[in-house]
């Protein structure tokens, strides 16, 4: 048989080619792993290090999970809910553990609450199982694509039924969405997690932090320790008090507490030579059978050759907050002073490169450079694309961030140069600087896992490092890590085996100097370890893919499904009925409910299939429509026996109507009522829906206002053709002469009033003393960033605006904020870049394919527009977006029309491109879920065009009416009346339990709509009041 050697040179990362496994091994007991001395004889390296020491329990400031609400009515800032009770479970084999949290959460207030659940977790660990307990029965998650899962949850939840979302958020942050939660009521979340154990170089620690604020009414633990000889012994004497008893199968401990509040954590150590087992096994759902090997290897160190040079790479964004500076501080300086290195440059960097110094120090005098680091001040987004390393001249990097790149380019621009990563934030990006440090030859050091002097000890020497794994690849196979990797304290390996047994040899070094071996038996007795021996295996594997994850994100998200666990495309969804099941096809965990669902599912394929095929059919329709409202010629005559307030002389109040007459047959005319439900107080009830439920035939003897005329083939514009246009439409070019004026937004804000009140010159530095007081508030930053527009200072203004980026991780609704406001910045590439993720995060919102068409509009990239536009068009969405397909084929029609290009519509159906130029358009888009904004457009006729009444005298028409959120709702007039219309916005009502705060809305205003002259106008405002109006402006035509 022919020998595989996985060669990964060097300590530079090399991709390798990532194997699915197919079947798996299992292992021997007591000699299994074998070490042999070194291969290498080389006076280079000055010293064996046998064992490490002086080990000091981490200083994590994770939180506990929690769940994260608001208290009342306009709240920006969310408070954690009470906690009642906790119930904590542990099992360890080996330095495998599996972590189980049961908590209770309480809500005190009277009303029914939309919660978060939020839980950072540390590098290494992940997330595998979620449960709700529903009616007292435990319903386990299930694991689906990210966006089926939140369009699956919006869906359930409209219906007040009770689902759970579980996602990974940006870094190594989880977020779950908790609705509802009951008035006076709780709710009982349970969670899962494995990691691997802490090595200390002769044992293993188990490490939770415990930190609760307040006293939970009980907590209980319980934690057993599988295949271990010697007993484990509490590592914090100031932690949870432990004893093990010796059980069967190892050691346990269980200790209960009523009352209880702690912030000490849940500590205790393992002896590495007490466990019976070093390599492990376990078969697959699948029958295949993974191993998994744990090892202290010998280790070679030698002092690296100190660079003359360094360049600091110092993330001053917002989110620094959660970083430990002052670790980060004395860890840097300390290194600068051992290398003895006289020229650093430092680079700060946030939204974009803040600040850049070169600094010349006397050997071992770094007080000029702290000096200057604890003057930052820390503000605005992060953008690792701001960063390209080709522009500086150093030795060596050394970049202090969390990883979090979050506005505008996230790639940063690397070369040759090693880049040594310190990381001091719980909540980081782990997979993103370990590549960057990886893939340059540096050093990732997570300071929330290594002591001070563990870190100088990495920085300053040589990495030791796994080089290889050697095996027979008839025997072994899916072996990882497969790319070199930093040894630390231990070194831990999985993979599959294909026969009975079979050997592998590990290679450690450094560079490509292969100084120690370690050879292990691998034999199949595979063992029931409850699953944490194959999660572990693949959470191995995508740890690795995680760092290229584009490359490898649908191999990610099917082995994410495959072994239960969350990754960034994936998410775990609890579901309350069977019918909910089988509707949005989510196979369920529950046996019984699953066996429900497996004999139904096929029942329902052919009526999907149909609902698919008649998308097309409605959205043609949906669009003759508006061709047939284009076509005709609306003529405006006041109306006999009727008042300018739409009511009948008579007095008998007439509800909003739509009067279509035939000047052939005027004696009878038929009129659609809209009638608004209203409670026995007279309030309108919001759930109801505004439709007309009858229809009333009207004879009248008068002449009534208006005569409609279809426009017999009245210079129709011609068609572009399936191929392409240059815009050559035929239409009037001209349009009419009109103004837009809008009434300016001020917001009456207390901070707006004290940074007023300071010379410009120092706004900058009284917004940064404001900031610690609202700083929870987005609208304080978006408020500040337009006075700094006023102020014409644009690069300040970008600064405060980018914070946005750095609230509530993945936030669609503030990043789409974000964007707008940058597009009203003409900063449209960066605009593209928020875009781009609020699609990632909702891409099943037609809105998330809308806002990024037409940003690429904006930025003249008209073909990726239009591809982004036909999106919509081309696909069928949930029905609280009504014919949101028809007006967006319009605003292709008009890039189509003004692009002055030729362009590919092999997308779109060739009965959907007509041009429809129009003398008014108005669109108004609102940033809030489960929300209804109204736009009311008043004519010159004093007509006013609202949601049950939305076709005017005059022509003027209004989309349909979006009642769940986010719009837009376009208001268009083709041939407009001389005179003012007036542009209005009516906050309608909200169904959002979870009290997001003020709602922002931006209005765009357009003349000649679709024509080279062209004219817009844009405004955003906030609205805090259901039922609040607000005059937004006017568009005023001449004769």
């Amino acid at each position: 048989m022919s020998s595989n050697i996985i060669a990964l040179c060097g300590s530079l990362l090399i991709a390798g080619t990532i194997v699915v496994a197919t079947k798996s091994a299992a292992v021997s007991t007591k000699q299994e792993i074998k070490n042999e001395t070194s291969v290498s004889d080389s006076k280079a390296f000055s010293k064996l290090l046998i064992e490490d020491s002086n080990f000091v329990l981490p200083k994590s400031t994770a939180k506990f999970p929690t769940i994260l609400i608001k208290n009342k009515e306009g709240d920006t800032a969310s408070v954690p809910m009470r906690m009642s009770r906790v119930k904590m479970d542990v099992k360890v084999t080996g330095n495998i553990s599996t972590t189980t949290l049961d908590i209770t959460y309480c809500n005190d207030l009277d009303r029914i609450l939309d919660g978060q659940f939020c839980f950072p977790l540390g590098e290494g660990q992940s997330i595998s199982y979620f449960a709700l307990d529903m009616d007292g029965k435990l319903r386990e998650a299930s694991v689906v694509e990210k966006a089926k899962g939140r369009q699956t949850y919006e869906s359930v939840i409209r219906r007040k039924i009770d689902p759970a979302l579980l996602e990974w958020t940006a870094g190594n942050n989880f977020r779950a969405r908790v609705y509802p939660i009951p008035a006076k009521g709780c709710k009982r979340v349970i969670v899962g997690f494995e990691q691997e154990l802490i090595p200390t170089g002769k044992s293993y620690v188990y490490y939770q932090p415990l930190l609760f604020d307040k006293k939970l009414e009980e907590f209980s633990v319980r934690a057993e320790v599988l295949n271990q000889t010697v007993a484990p012994k509490q590592l914090d004497e100031n932690g949870i008090p432990l004893k093990f008893e010796n059980s069967n199968q190892g050691w346990t401990t269980e200790k209960s507490f009523t009352n209880y509040q702690t912030n000490q954590p849940l500590a205790f150590e393992i002896p590495a030579g007490g466990t019976a087992r070093n390599v492990f096994t376990e078969q697959t759902d699948k029958g295949n059978v993974v191993f998994y090997a744990s090892l202290f290897p010998r280790k070679y160190k030698a002092e690296k050759k100190f660079p003359a040079s360094i360049c600091v790479l110092w993330d001053v964004s917002n989110s620094s907050d959660k970083r430990n500076l002052k670790a980060e501080i004395n860890l840097l300086s300390a290194y600068i002073k051992k290398t003895k290195a006289t020229k650093i440059n430092l680079v700060t960097f946030s939204n974009e490169v803040v600040s850049n110094e070169e600094l010349n120090i006397a050997t071992g005098n770094t007080s000029s450079l702290t000096e200057k680091i604890d003057k930052l001040i820390y503000d605005g987004g992060t953008q690792f694309g701001a960063l390209d390393l080709s522009k500086y001249k150093a030795e060596e990097f050394v970049l202090v961030s969390d990883g979090l790149s979050n506005y505008g380019e996230s790639e940063i621009k690397t070369g040759r140069i090693p880049v040594h990563v310190l990381c001091s934030s719980p909540l980081s990006d782990y997979s993103y600087l370990k590549g960057i440090a990886q893939s340059t030859g540096g050093k990732f050091l997570n300071m929330q896992n290594m002591d001070s002097v563990t870190c100088m000890d990495q920085l300053s020497n040589e990495e030791y490092h796994f080089i290889s794994a050697e095996y027979d690849k008839g025997m072994i196979n899916s072996v990882y890590p497969s790319m070199p990797q930093p040894v630390v304290k231990n070194f831990s390996i999985s993979g599959v085996l294909e026969g009975y047994s079979a050997e592998i040899t590990l290679n450690f070094g450094i560079g490509t100097n292969i100084l120690h071996k370690e050879k292990i038996t691998v034999t199949n007795d595979a063992k029931d370890y409850k699953g944490m021996v194959k999660k572990m295996w693949a959470q191995k594997k995508l740890g690795e893919m995680d760092i290229f994850y584009e490359k490898n994100k649908d191999e990610i998200t099917s082995l994410g499904k495959q072994y239960g666990i969350v990754t960034r495309n994936t998410s775990l969804l609890v579901l309350d009925r069977i019918e909910d099941y089988i509707e949005h096809k989510v196979e369920p965990k529950d046996p019984e409910l699953k066996k429900q669902y497996l004999a139904s599912v096929n029942q329902t394929k052919q009526a999907w299939q149909e609902q698919q095929a008649a998308h097309l059919t409605q959205v043609v329709s949906d669009f003759d429509e508006l061709k047939t409202w284009y076509g005709t010629n609306y003529v405006y005559k006041k109306p006999v026996g009727v008042s300018k307030d739409g009511a009948f002389a008579t007095g008998m109040a007439m509800t909003d109507s739509t009067v279509i007459l035939n000047s052939n047959n005027i004696s009878n005319a038929t009129t659609t009522y809209t009638v608004n439900v209203t409670d026995a107080n007279g309030a309108v009830n919001f759930t109801s829906p505004r439709v007309a439920n009858e229809a009333t035939e009207l004879e009248s003897e008068k002449k009534l206002a208006e005569e409609v005329t279809l426009l017999a083939k009245e210079k129709e514009e011609p068609g572009f053709g399936l191929r392409g246009s240059r815009g050559n439409l035929g239409f009037d070019i001209e349009g009419k002469k009109a103004d837009i004026k809008l009434n300016g937004w001020n917001p009456n804000a207390p901070y707006m009033v004290e940074l007023k009140k300071v010379p410009a010159t120092n706004a900058y530095l009284k917004y940064i003393e404001l900031k610690k007081k609202y700083s929870s508030q987005p609208s304080f930053f978006v408020d500040v960033s337009d006075y700094f527009v006023k102020l014409q200072d644009k690069k300040i203004a970008l600064r405060v605006l980018s914070n946005i980026a750095e609230f509530d991780l993945e936030n669609h609704q503030l990043l789409r904020v974000l964007a707008h406001r940058l597009q009203e910045m003409n900063e449209n590439k960066i605009a593209i870049s928020v875009y781009q993720k609020v699609l990632k995060i909702r891409e099943e919102e037609p809105q998330s394919y809308r806002d990024l068409g037409l940003a690429y509009a904006q930025n003249k990239e008209y073909q990726k527009a239009v591809d982004m536009l036909c999106k919509v068009v081309n696909r069928k969405w949930d029905s609280r977006f009504p014919s949101v397909e028809a007006f967006v084929a319009c605003e292709v029609n008009d890039i189509i029309a003004t692009s002055g290009q030729t362009l590919q519509l092999d997308s779109l159906d060739k009965r959907l491109i007509k041009a429809m130029p129009c003398d008014v358009r108005v669109v108004i888009n609102w940033d809030t879920d489960n929300c209804d904004m109204d736009l009311w457009v008043t004519d010159p006729h004093q007509e006013k065009c609202f949601y049950s009444y939305n076709l005017t005298q005059s022509g003027g028409k209004l989309s349909r009416d979006f009642t769940g959120g986010y719009g837009p709702e376009v208001f268009m007039i083709r041939k407009a009346t001389a005179g003012n219309y007036k542009v209005q916005v009516n906050y309608y009502g909200t169904n959002n339990q979870g009290l997001t705060g003020p709602t922002t809305v931006q209005a765009e205003l357009y003349t000649n709509w679709g024509r080279p002259s062209q004219s817009k106008k844009v405004i955003t405002l906030r609205l805090t009041d259901r039922q609040e109006v607000i005059d937004i402006g006017s568009l005023a035509f001449t004769k």
